[in-house]
């Protein structure tokens, strides 16, 4: 069964069985230097959770451009241009040949590649930045949270293994987009990219979320072994199970109802969208002829990665 198809239907069913709500363990009384600038609002001046009154609910019903991008717009640029220096790297033929082979070393780089894609036109690049931007909001939510919870050990250590786990988010957001820039320029690099990008998307989205959080980050590492050894997947109960974990793990009182069901829906929707794209133009792979595929696809993953995010900013903000 496509891993995809089975992740949706076990987080529809734990969606039946579990209660979502939303929970915060009180304010951190120190920042780090990074917390106090990279990581705080840059679009408004925000009160603290402790200085909200919660006999106020019009001032944390407010919406505002912060609630969506929190972090200072230097990061943001920094990303975006670390990704276009990286694209400009990869043109040089010695340093890709050098990154291909340092990437070949592992068996992962010599998966099939499952999608051939289609030249990404502009919109479509625009997309995949949108998903790059909100991939790090969430990233710095998670850090900021972990701050906040200083007082409470359990909740630190569950929002640290979720914040490591978010930047492989990040991370193998980039090596997509590093993939689909190699696009008709160097198919070989394009595959390799690829199948980093599934690997690292397995090992920690997909199998070991749940013990990153539950026991420590560190737990990535045995994950990535298996998974790149082909000993954990939807093919066997190891990667079944781990999946299970994962998906239950979501449904915590410390994450917003928003962020647990914007994940499931990220798991269910863009397979969804693949399949039927499929049976509307009858053909294998609605990727390889058709850029209009892959920017739905590349939208519905980012309208949930902007409320992922904006959930996660709401509860720094705000708490419960």
């Amino acid at each position: 069964m496509n891993h995809r198809v089975w992740l949706s239907l076990s987080g529809l069913l734990l969606l039946l069985l579990l209660a979502a709500a939303p929970g915060v363990k009180g304010i951190s009384k120190r920042l780090s230097p990074v917390g106090k600038t990279a990581f705080q609002p840059r679009f408004s001046n925000v009160p603290a959770v402790e200085e909200i009154s919660s006999g106020n609910p019009i001032v944390a019903n407010k919406v505002e451009l912060s609630d969506f991008l929190r972090l200072s717009p230097k990061l943001h640029v920094a990303s975006i241009a670390y990704f276009v220096a990286g694209v400009g790297l990869l043109r040089i033929e010695p340093a890709a040949k050098f990154i291909e082979n340092l990437l070949s070393r592992v068996p992962l780089a010599a998966w099939d590649p499952k999608q051939q894609f289609h030249p990404m036109s502009a919109f479509d690049w625009v997309v995949h930045v949108g998903l790059l931007v909100f991939s790090l909001e969430i990233v710095g939510a998670f850090f900021s949270l972990m701050q906040q919870s200083d007082n409470d050990a359990r909740t630190k250590k569950l929002y640290k293994g979720y914040l490591v786990v978010y930047v492989y988010a990040y991370v193998y957001t980039l090596f997509t987009m590093f993939s689909h820039a190699m696009i008709v320029h160097n198919t070989n690099l394009e595959h390799v990219l690829g199948n980093w990008f599934a690997g690292i998307l397995q090992t920690t989205s997909i199998f070991g979320s749940g013990l990153a959080v539950t026991i420590s980050p560190w737990a990535l590492l045995p994950v990535f072994v298996l998974v790149n050894r082909g000993m954990c997947g939807f093919e066997n109960w190891t990667g079944r199970i781990l999946a299970m974990f994962s998906v239950y793990k979501y449904f915590i009182p410390e994450l917003p109802a928003l962020f647990k069901y914007s994940f499931i829906g990220m798991s269910v929707l863009p397979t969804m969208t693949s399949l039927l794209l499929k049976k509307i133009l009858k053909v294998d792979d609605p990727y390889t002829d058709y850029d209009a595929s892959h920017i739905l696809v590349a939208s519905v993953l980012g309208s949930f990665a902007v409320g992922m995010a904006y959930s996660l900013n709401r509860k720094v903000k705000y708490g419960n």
